[in-house]
């Protein structure tokens, strides 16, 4: 038997036994006791459960961080490795720009002739006139 049922079992002898007048304040006393325990011991048991479905909840959400935690360490990784692959290559160019002068507005700006196709006009970035890069002095 558990504290809770003993003191229930108590409680319930006592309560059918008859004492004699002197000793009726000593049963209600020991009856009154019992009560307060047994109150007692329910409002620890309703305060475990609270905990216990604390505890649980807190442990759902560190599972949760912990598989962003590693999810995060992942991504890292990869990003690591991407930029290493880039790093190792050796026949890096490094960005080439021209400079041309716009023939409406004379206004110099750079482009990179990599990045152009083959009949790709220039758009001037002041006046937006369509200039042919092949078709000027640059």
């Amino acid at each position: 038997m558990n504290l809770e049922e003993k003191a229930r079992r108590m409680q319930m002898l006592l309560s059918e036994i008859s004492v004699p007048e002197t000793c009726k304040d000593v049963k209600k006393a020991w009856i009154d006791l019992l009560d307060t325990l047994l109150n007692e011991i329910e409002s620890l048991h309703i305060k475990i459960k609270n905990q216990d479905e604390k505890i649980e909840k807190l442990t759902s959400l560190c599972s949760e961080f912990d598989m962003d935690l590693n999810n995060l360490e992942e991504a890292v990784d990869a990003l690591y490795e991407y930029f290493e692959e880039d790093a190792d290559v050796e026949d890096v160019e490094p960005d080439y720009y021209e400079s041309i002068s716009c023939p409406g507005c004379e206004q110099v700006f750079m482009f990179n002739p990599m990045l152009l196709d083959e009949d790709e006009f220039l758009i001037c970035p002041n006046c937006g006139l369509s200039i042919d890069p092949d078709g000027l002095n640059k």
